[in-house]
């Protein structure tokens, strides 16, 4: 327990006093706590009450976007759909990573400026900005990532994609799985 007297901070655990700290280092009106006790007796914890069934489960959505809701279902259908498609490339022997699931605008501009992008991420948005893409890697028998990846491997994965619901293959990008919308 801390209790302030006027000009010091006393300890009420063990009664020592120590002068204020600084005021840039504390915020106005932040007791300074010198000990701690190893264990809080269960008679004095404070348990949070539980949340409602139907505040725990529903998103909190902003009034400004209303497509929020719309969103949350793609990108779960995202997930899931990738899932399966990463699953099925093991089970065929591949050993695949992501990269770049979801970009800020800031990295997606950057991106673009360097030339590796088509969406500046300002005013042409990517997928990957919303959450609804992936770049998809292949590693070789020697551990090493194959970024470039052939073009009979692209159509094929891509084909297995189209059919779980994705967008068509990017000719330019044979890595980049997405589901527009």
């Amino acid at each position: 327990m801390i209790e302030e007297n006027g000009e010091n901070v006393v300890d009420a655990a063990s009664g020592s006093t120590n002068p204020p700290a600084e005021e840039s280092s504390v915020l106005p009106d932040t007791p300074i706590i010198t000990s701690v006790p190893a264990v809080v007796p269960v008679e004095t914890a404070i348990i949070p009450p539980a949340m409602p069934p139907q505040i725990a489960s529903e998103p909190i959505i902003p009034e400004n976007r209303p497509d929020i809701p719309i969103i949350i279902k793609n990108r779960r259908f995202f997930t899931k759909q990738i899932t399966k498609l990463v699953q099925e490339m093991i089970d065929n022997g591949e050993t695949p990573i992501y990269d770049y699931t979801l970009r800020s605008a800031a990295e997606q501009k950057r991106l673009y400026d360097a030339g590796l992008s088509k969406c500046d991420g300002i005013i042409k948005i990517s997928q990957h900005q919303k959450g609804k893409a992936a770049d998809i890697y292949l590693v070789d028998k020697n551990g090493v990532a194959e970024f470039e990846w052939t073009y009979v491997k692209a159509v094929k994965w891509h084909s297995r994609w189209e059919e779980l619901g994705g967008d068509k293959i990017i000719l330019w990008d044979l890595g980049h799985f997405q589901i527009s919308g």
